[in-house]
């Protein structure tokens, strides 16, 4: 969503960070995502948002040996992005993609199954819910209060098993002692405080 509100403006960026070889594939597949978002977000501009995908994808296939730029895992997750859309008038290409053998099947199955889903009109594909920033803001701050919680109990935890730790099997002379009777050692200080510590 950030990227997409980022990028709104400029799909000519998005394309260029998604044709420029070695990027990491979950961030290529996230750009993919936030320009179906901005179809979704701005149905005026779903014919734009087609023809980046229409141009995208046969870069691809014009580039189908080039093994620094084509990730089949990529492609794959870009054709569900369209998938999601019911772009329809990108059937063609997402023909060629397959011919091309460079879409993950894996990802959206085979082609005779894909074009099915693409026209029926009950297939749903999975749509972004349009939150505000502040509303994600929120959620993440929610998470990192919850994750020091954790954090701050796992130190506590790990501190008292330490205090375990220094006296892992008490000699004989310990074992009957009551934790407020005086420390056989003859410290003069409480079992509970002395080398019954942590037990």
């Amino acid at each position: 969503m950030i990227i997409s509100e980022l990028g709104e403006k400029r799909l000519d960026v998005l394309k260029e960070f998604i044709l420029e070889e070695g990027n990491d594939t979950y961030a290529r597949a996230t750009i993919s995502e936030a320009v179906r978002f901005i179809a979704q977000k701005f149905p005026e501009r779903r014919y734009e948002v087609i023809e980046w995908y229409y141009n995208v994808f046969n870069y691809f296939i014009e580039q189908k040996d080039n093994d620094k730029l084509i990730d089949t895992t990529v492609i794959g997750l870009m054709t569900g992005d369209v998938m999601d859309m019911k772009a329809v008038e990108l059937e063609e290409t997402i023909v060629n993609l397959y011919k091309a053998e460079i879409v993950g099947k894996e990802i959206v199955g085979e082609l005779d199954v894909l074009l099915r889903d693409l026209h029926d009109k009950n297939y749903k594909g999975f749509k972004n819910e349009s939150e505000s920033l502040e509303a994600i803001y929120n959620e993440f701050s929610e998470q990192e209060k919850y994750v020091e919680k954790k954090v701050e109990k796992e130190k506590s935890i790990s501190a008292q098993t330490e205090k375990i730790k220094e006296y892992p099997t008490l000699p004989e002379i310990y074992k009957n002692t009551g934790r407020n009777e005086k420390c056989p050692c003859g410290s003069g200080l409480k079992f509970k405080k002395c080398h019954g510590k942590g037990l």
